[in-house]
């Protein structure tokens, strides 16, 4: 009975912590910048958003979600990082944030205008902030660059987490970005029931040679 009501209360904890993570949908206009800020859609979860002003950038830095939606396997949030250069001075932001839930790539679209551009950096390991900034503590899963109105596509091995990093540039004289598209393409759910149950099947025939 005890393992039943543990069981039952362990539910509605789990319950509860999911209900907690708003929809992205939801939350459209939030400065992403805010602290605590993390929303999910499409069975991903998107937190650990912050910025670092790399350049001449707004104080306070903002970067709104202004769009979410799924289409398919593929999730796409728009974002609108304020960021307009002056005559002599670029308009610089470090832009992080985390990923968590099942991806298999990344596409990238700066609706920046010409002067604009967003390198991208997506890694399997932590961004490092110091000694050295924006160093990928794993694996470089992509490292790709768009200028204004282009887009970029990585496709990748799947991962159950990701850590992204952007520099977000708006050049002088008149650069100015105030949107662009990041999409997130996650697996078919059968392609990580494969994997689980091949990791599982590796971990007991491991247990298995240990014992003999």
């Amino acid at each position: 009975m005890r393992r039943v009501l543990l069981l039952f209360a362990l539910a509605v904890l789990a319950a509860s912590v999911a209900a907690a993570t708003p929809l992205c949908t939801g939350v459209l206009g939030t400065n992403v910048l805010t602290p605590g800020f993390e929303c999910e859609l499409g069975g991903l979860h998107f937190s650990a958003f912050s910025g670092v002003n790399a350049g001449s950038a707004p104080n306070p830095m903002q970067v709104n979600l202004v769009a979410a939606t799924t289409v398919a396997h593929t999730v796409y949030l728009t974002f609108n990082p304020n960021l307009h250069s002056t005559s002599t001075m670029a308009a610089d932001l470090w832009f992080y944030f985390t990923v968590t839930g099942g991806l298999i790539g990344v596409d990238l679209y700066n609706a920046g205008t010409p002067g604009s551009s967003i390198q991208e950096v997506v890694c399997s390991g932590p961004i490092s902030r110091s000694p050295i900034p924006n160093i990928c503590t794993g694996t470089v899963l992509a490292n790709m660059a768009a200028a204004s109105f282009e887009s970029r596509e990585v496709m990748f091995a799947p991962q159950s987490t990701v850590y992204i990093w952007k520099d977000i540039l708006a050049a002088p004289p008149d650069g100015h970005i105030s949107s662009f598209t990041q999409s997130f393409h996650t697996p078919e759910p059968m392609t990580f029931l494969l994997i689980g149950t091949g990791l599982l099947g590796l971990g007991l025939f491991g247990r298995r040679r240990a014992k003999k």
